[in-house]
């Protein structure tokens, strides 16, 4: 996983293919909050085609003017909105699983 503010990778693993085990299927996802700023007001057209997106994928949204606040979003529209989006936006994303994992 890339933290852009720490400049620093440390390792992460996203498989979207099907699922390898059957414990797999009981593996909670990622999901959290992704927050979408449009930097200037020529981008605010972006941010709304971005609540169009968010609103055929059954996300609740939240916009208050060059800001739009997704709530439970998962890591691969996370990627998907920033592919789409990440060029015209500034997008920050907290995933998060729950419960948290276990590190030995």
């Amino acid at each position: 996983m890339y933290d852009c503010q720490n400049d620093s990778c440390h390792d992460f693993a996203y498989d979207d293919g099907p699922l390898s085990s059957p414990l797999a299927a009981t593996q909670p996802v990622l999901k959290g909050t992704l927050v979408a700023s449009a930097p200037h007001t020529d981008h605010l057209t972006t941010l709304e085609q971005l609540s169009r997106f968010a609103h055929q994928r059954g996300y609740s949204w939240r916009r208050q003017d060059s800001r739009l606040e997704l709530a439970g979003v998962t890591l691969p529209d996370a990627l998907a909105i920033n592919t789409r989006f990440g060029g015209s936006l500034v997008i920050s994303c907290d995933l998060r699983r729950h419960p948290p994992a276990r590190f030995a």
